[in-house]
């Protein structure tokens, strides 16, 4: 799969609140579930931990079940952040496991966490690309540490998705999610199905199947600008501008009575909307309905019958990979100064 998620950090049997030295319990930090507040995800069920002020190096623990990282390229966290004021990082993120434990020598992955503030989700990528082997391949641990204090804060985890990003994957992985099971016929659930582009029509009935149509560039889309990623305590990454691409389906509710195919079409129909939004590996990307193209309502083409709903979807794929920077901190002038001709 191009994208999984990480239940633990959705457990809060997982997690813990420890102060600095990593073993004695925290007070100063309150881990609980919030069953109240709207999620991306849409389950109203996310993770809620509350900083008070001498949380200062104090750390949230999360214990995994030696998570495999090794077929994905980067972490994605969608989280929410209450604190406006003091600008800057507060919160940094390690990763360790039983071979090689967090802060012991030849772990220094680390990531420092950039959270808008005002209430609103933010997705937050991080590169795993200089996360040690020993670690990758089977994570136990991550901590979520408090490097500033200075303000009592709250933050919200929704979902942590480890993804290895490929625009046609992950939009379809998320369009068979958004229609697999959500009608049924007779009280049994209708599956979706990815029929290939050229190939066969689907074996299942009934079913939503989903069928590729077109793939085009948008280049009026794209951002433009560099991106600035994956923080530490010396620098970032910058991640090239990303292409915009859009990408065309057509919907089809299969089943033998007309009565069906019509129930499922209804159903199709308040599934995906006019337009809207299309989470894929937790970005939002907007899809919208569109009318048949031409070739689609020639009756010599394809003389048999039916009914689709077709629509387009735009996203993005990475072009190339991020590059380090290390900030200037400070840089010296000499100015040599002459008058009159004497220096």
């Amino acid at each position: 799969m191009p994208s999984r998620s990480l239940d633990a950090f959705a457990t809060l049997a997982a997690w813990q609140a420890l102060e600095s030295d990593g073993t004695t319990p925290s007070t100063a930090i309150v881990v609980d579930e919030d069953l109240a507040l709207d999620t991306p995800g849409g389950d109203r069920h996310s993770i809620r931990l509350a900083f008070s002020a001498p949380a200062q190096d104090h750390l949230a623990r999360c214990t995994l079940p030696g998570e495999n990282l090794d077929d994905y390229d980067e972490l994605r966290l969608v989280l929410r952040g209450d604190r406006d004021s003091a600008p800057g990082f507060y919160l940094e993120l390690r990763l360790g496991s039983a071979a090689l434990p967090i802060d012991a020598p030849g772990n220094a992955w680390h990531r420092r966490i950039p959270l808008g503030g005002g209430g609103t989700w933010d997705v937050v990528r991080l590169s795993l690309a200089d996360l040690s082997p020993a670690v990758r391949g089977a994570a136990t641990t991550a901590e979520l540490r408090c490097i500033d204090a200075s303000t009592a804060f709250h933050v919200h985890i929704d979902e942590i998705l480890a993804v290895r990003p490929a625009l046609l994957a992950d939009l379809e992985q998320a369009l068979f999610e958004r229609l697999d099971g959500f009608a049924d016929i007779g009280g049994i659930p209708v599956p979706a199905e990815r029929v290939a582009a050229g190939g066969s029509w689907p074996a299942t009935t009934p079913c939503v199947a989903i069928v590729p149509l077109e793939v085009q560039m948008l280049p009026d889309r794209g951002t433009g600008t560099p991106q600035r990623c994956d923080f530490v305590a010396d620098g970032y990454r910058l991640r090239p501008a990303p292409v915009a691409y859009e990408a065309r389906y057509a919907i089809e509710p299969v089943a033998t009575g007309r009565g069906d195919q019509a129930a499922l079409m209804d159903a199709v129909l308040a599934r995906v909307g006019p337009r809207g939004e299309l989470r894929v590996a937790a970005l939002p990307w907007s899809i919208e309905s569109l009318p048949a193209p031409p070739l689609e309502r020639d009756p010599d083409a394809f003389p048999a019958p039916r009914q689709r709903l077709y629509c387009r979807v735009v996203g993005w794929q990475d072009v190339a990979p991020s590059s380090s920077v290390q900030p200037v901190e400070g840089f010296v002038t000499r100015i040599e100064w002459k008058e009159n001709g004497r220096g």
